[in-house]
């Protein structure tokens, strides 16, 4: 991760007709163990909304779709050393049947 360049991530706030709120735990530094929303980088071509798609897939063994932008959070101090900008995208589902991916 090049510190002198911002890096944008994307999370996914995933809901289910209960109104629960899906969350995980952080497996890496920074915050390891802090439960989190899933999410990641944004690779290089690569959409916000597929990233977060995607991360949401990896992390948690789960398929959604039709992302929405519900915020971003531009705190370049979060993560150091790095600068960090960070978009969330709302999915709704069903249900909550997961796994680790």
């Amino acid at each position: 991760m090049n510190k002198y360049r911002p890096w944008v991530a994307a999370d996914c706030v995933v809901f289910d007709t209960h109104d629960r709120l899906l969350l995980i735990r952080r497996k890496n530094e920074l915050y390891k163990a802090r439960y989190a929303f899933p999410g990641g980088f944004v690779e290089l071509g690569e959409t916000t909304e597929a990233a977060a798609l995607r991360e949401l897939k990896e992390e948690t063994g789960l398929d959604a779709e039709d992302p929405r932008l519900s915020g971003v959070c531009s705190k370049p101090d979060r993560d150091p050393p790095s600068s960090l900008h960070q978009c969330c995208l709302s999915v709704f589902r069903q249900h909550h049947d997961t796994h680790s991916g």
